[in-house]
């Protein structure tokens, strides 16, 4: 399984931004999300984050692992829009032991009919839906 190793200032991780992981990344890989504060001030990340189809998306622990929003969005109703995310799931993906925060509307979007895992995360102070 291919590894994609994520930190925002070590020279020796391939990429820097959790953005920059994602748009790497291809079905069966992993991306590994080492400590650190991921944001657009930070380490220009760009929203949604769209996890492929198939990729793993795997932080160093809630702890220490922050997908931050910076309030990025506002809440969304009748329908609820995906667009307005931090992450964005797809069908067949995991994301875990990240914290994902401060998305001013949704936190971790699942589109109807996409099968997803999230687990052992910390979703909190959204808007809208975590």
């Amino acid at each position: 399984m291919p590894t994609i190793v994520v930190h925002p200032s070590d020279s020796q991780a391939e990429v820097s931004s959790v953005t920059q992981a994602l748009k790497r990344a291809k079905a069966g890989d992993l991306v590994l999300v080492q400590p650190g504060r991921y944001s657009p001030t930070l380490t220009g990340e760009q929203f949604p984050l769209v996890v492929p189809a198939e990729v793993s998306l795997i932080g160093a622990g809630q702890a220490s692992c922050c997908i931050d929003g910076e309030g990025q969005f506002a809440p969304s109703f009748h329908p609820i829009s995906t667009e307005l995310s931090v992450l964005t799931l797809g069908h067949y993906s995991t994301v875990s032991h990240l914290t994902v925060t401060n998305g001013g509307g949704h936190g971790i979007a699942v589109p109807p009919g996409v099968s997803a895992t999230i687990q052992h995360c910390t979703i909190s102070q959204h808007g809208d839906h975590g």
